[in-house]
């Protein structure tokens, strides 16, 4: 699934740092030609959050189909998958 691209979003720093990250997730997936991006969870006090529970995923997913994007945001808690193999640029 050359199309997929897998975000960790920033857990060392505060929410700005993690958004930041998430900003970066949707330019390299844009530059790399990605079409779907699974997003890792946010981290608050060393918990794990889902990235459903922070950030609207819909409406961010509406927001970039109207400005022309062809990127899909997941959360990887709502999607089963299995990781087959690992592959450097």
């Amino acid at each position: 699934m050359k199309s997929v691209l897998f975000s960790k979003i920033s857990t060392e720093n505060g929410l700005i740092e993690q958004v930041l990250s998430l900003v970066n997730s949707i330019w390299s997936a844009k530059q790399y030609n990605k079409k779907v991006i699974i997003l890792d969870s946010f981290k608050n006090d060393n918990i794990a959050i889902p990235c459903c529970e922070v950030i609207d995923l819909e409406h961010l997913n509406n927001f970039l189909k109207q400005k022309g994007e062809d990127i899909l945001i997941v959360d990887k808690t709502c999607i089963n998958y299995k990781i087959n193999a690992i592959l450097s640029r």
